[in-house]
């Protein structure tokens, strides 16, 4: 058995050297829905650094910008445990889980493992039948008992590994109540897209977002914590890009040509159009501040848009 915490900016921490003396890994939260980022990331991941870490989504949806975001911030960073997805929010299922699990696995080319809930979600809306893999642990939540022992959970599953015993517990180096864990399994080492590297490839890519051949077609995807944003196609095609377009705090006018490179023909007279060949015209540089984007193009062919890190 191991002792673990979760926690978020709501818990703050004074001492970090007393609050890793007490634990033996520690879930740090990264996102919650498509846009927001928790800002305590850096100050936990760093004052728990000689310790394994996790990185965690608060669930809100699964749609593909969502899981971006998340994606985004786990790969910012090192971690030593998977990633955990959260799923509690009021409405979740087991099918909304299986589509974030999905997605996350298309964008990333690798399994989440690891789903928290609570006991009474997994034994009503969110039984693991609908969502489980060979690979899966389960992570449940119960507080009226206090107690590290399994069997005070009242619930049990062949690949139940952690339990969330108590939301009040006490941390030396905390104030305020600590969520506390205990795990029964070997966490091991991350299912997590790898860091960026230092110049800009393949392996710089926070993911990639097919588009469907089409005219008037339109494609969504997270930008959060990225800087270029790339169209991949083929040789012998050309995209036919109408607008790019960036969301979020982007400072004046982000629904025109936004800071560094973002382009809007729909609102020109005549309208405009760009045409996009491979390695033509280059990456466009994200606006700072965006969370999100919506590519309109016109195309005969299928093709890929991602985002870079760098």
């Amino acid at each position: 058995m191991s002792r673990g915490i979760d926690i978020s900016h709501h818990n703050v921490c004074t001492d970090y050297a007393a609050a890793k003396s007490a634990v033996d890994w520690v879930y740090i939260k990264v996102t919650e829905g498509s846009s927001f980022v928790d800002p305590s990331i850096d100050e936990h991941h760093g004052g728990f650094a000689g310790k394994p870490r996790g990185p965690y989504h608060f669930m809100r949806g699964s749609s593909a910008a969502e899981v971006a975001t998340f994606v985004a911030q786990v790969r910012a960073r090192a971690w030593e445990l998977p990633p955990m997805l959260d799923a509690e929010y009021q409405g979740v299922t087991s099918a909304g889980i299986k589509a974030f699990l999905a997605e996350y696995q298309r964008q990333t080319g690798q399994e989440l493992t690891v789903v928290y809930s609570s006991e009474s979600l997994f034994t009503g809306a969110c039984n693991p039948a609908g969502f489980i893999t060979g690979n899966t642990v389960l992570w449940a939540a119960r507080y009226s008992q206090n107690s590290a022992d399994f069997s005070t959970l009242g619930w049990d599953h062949p690949q139940l590994g952690i339990y969330q015993y108590w939301d009040k517990g006490f941390i030396p180096g905390f104030a305020g109540g600590i969520d506390l864990d205990i795990a029964r399994v070997d966490l091991g080492s991350p299912q997590a897209p790898s860091a960026p590297s230092t110049t800009i490839g393949e392996d710089d890519m926070a993911f990639g977002t097919p588009a469907p051949a089409g005219t008037n077609e339109h494609v969504d995807l997270g930008v959060v914590g990225c800087k270029q944003l790339r169209i991949h196609t083929s040789f012998g095609h050309v995209v036919h890009v109408r607008a790019v377009l960036f969301y979020g705090d982007t400072g004046a006018d982000p629904n025109g040509t936004g800071e560094g490179g973002g382009y809007d023909g729909e609102f020109r007279t005549p309208k405009a159009r760009w045409d996009w060949a491979p390695n033509r015209p280059g990456p466009i540089a994200i606006p700072v501040g965006s969370t999100s984007c919506t590519v309109l193009y016109d195309a005969d062919h299928a093709f890929y848009v991602s985002a870079a890190l760098r």
